[in-house]
């Protein structure tokens, strides 16, 4: 049975580039569900078992990165269930109720991205996602409302973007200088 399924990743925060990745998460009774939906892409998939949605829901499983908060804000709805219009019609109350748990995961993600800068050669994506992760947890320090926090302005869109191609020097990057 499938719970909860979602595309996250960079295209929940607008920044993904032609050679993006999909990340696609799922909530079902066992991983072993999602085989016929894997396809040729299975790293694509991200399970979650069960027993710790409410765990991520709540930012109490201390693996949780942001795709403990991705949940929230995917970029689609793939599977509609009484859990996805649970956690849209009722995120502003349940994010309220765990800012610790928001700074946490955020800090772990940001700290584990910078850790990650010389991990497969991929540096431009771990140096676009630690400043997307700072500056969402600066502005959800001034009005601790993570809907608002959340989404990057076009201008940060694009910033992240063009760090991810590697293009600093481009003249649509200005907003680096």
């Amino acid at each position: 049975m499938i719970y909860y399924e979602a595309l996250v990743g960079s295209q929940c925060y607008g920044i993904d580039i032609e050679d993006s990745d999909i990340d696609i998460i799922v909530c079902a009774s066992k991983e072993s569900e999602l085989d016929s939906r894997r396809g040729s892409n299975p790293e694509d998939y991200h399970w979650i078992d069960p027993s710790k949605l409410l765990d991520r829901i709540f930012f109490q499983d201390i693996d949780v990165n942001t795709f403990g908060v991705e949940i929230y804000f995917p970029k689609t709805i793939i599977t509609e269930t009484a859990i996805s219009e649970f956690l849209k019609n009722n995120r502003t109350a349940l994010l309220r109720a765990n800012p610790r748990g928001i700074y946490s995961t955020y800090l772990r993600s940001l700290i584990t991205r910078l850790k990650n800068l010389d991990v497969n050669g991929d540096w431009q994506k771990q140096i676009s996602y630690a400043l997307l992760y700072s500056n969402t947890l600066l502005k959800y320090e001034k009005n601790l409302d993570l809907e608002e926090s959340f989404f990057p302005t076009k201008e940060e869109q694009l910033m992240y973007r063009e760090i991810r191609k590697g293009n600093q020097d481009s003249e649509k990057n200005e907003l680096l200088q």
